[in-house]
């Protein structure tokens, strides 16, 4: 068993399932540490339907890497723009959805939990972006509390 970061692997080991691997840092950095640690097994990851399969694209042995969808996220329509003064983006998906509807006011700092979510939100012409340092719970909380 293997986690991107600490928040799954918490869940995990709250169902008594310990991981082998909790990644921490940028997908690349997860990989390329994933990578050694798998060597020429061979891997299945459960995912998203609509993943960017960051981790899986990095793998030295992509033939190696078996995806199974076992979700899929769908966009909640909002009649009005909440007035909040942090926007917490978790994945390119929420940027896509949000920004359908909305766009951030000047007053609104937008968080991105990772490159790849900052990436997306840069794609729609978001300009004021903090990062997290990590793809964590923690690590976004850290950023709003910054802000």
């Amino acid at each position: 068993m293997a986690a991107m970061g600490s928040g799954t692997a918490n869940v995990l080991a709250s169902l008594n399932l310990n991981c082998d691997f909790v990644g921490s840092g940028s997908p690349s950095e997860v990989s390329r540490d994933f990578s050694k640690v798998l060597g020429d097994d061979k891997v299945l990851f459960p995912r998203a339907e609509a993943s960017l399969r960051s981790i899986q694209k990095g793998l030295a042995h992509p033939d190696n890497v078996f995806d199974l969808v076992v979700y899929s996220t769908r966009e909640l329509v909002l009649k009005e723009q909440p007035k909040v003064d942090v926007l917490v983006f978790t994945s390119p998906s929420n940027v896509r959805a949000y920004l359908s509807m909305f766009s951030p006011t000047v007053d609104q700092h937008c968080l991105a939990i990772g490159p790849s979510t900052q990436k997306e939100l840069e794609n729609k012409g978001v300009k004021k972006i903090v990062v997290a340092r990590e793809p964590s719970e923690q690590a976004l909380a850290e950023a709003v509390m910054s802000l």
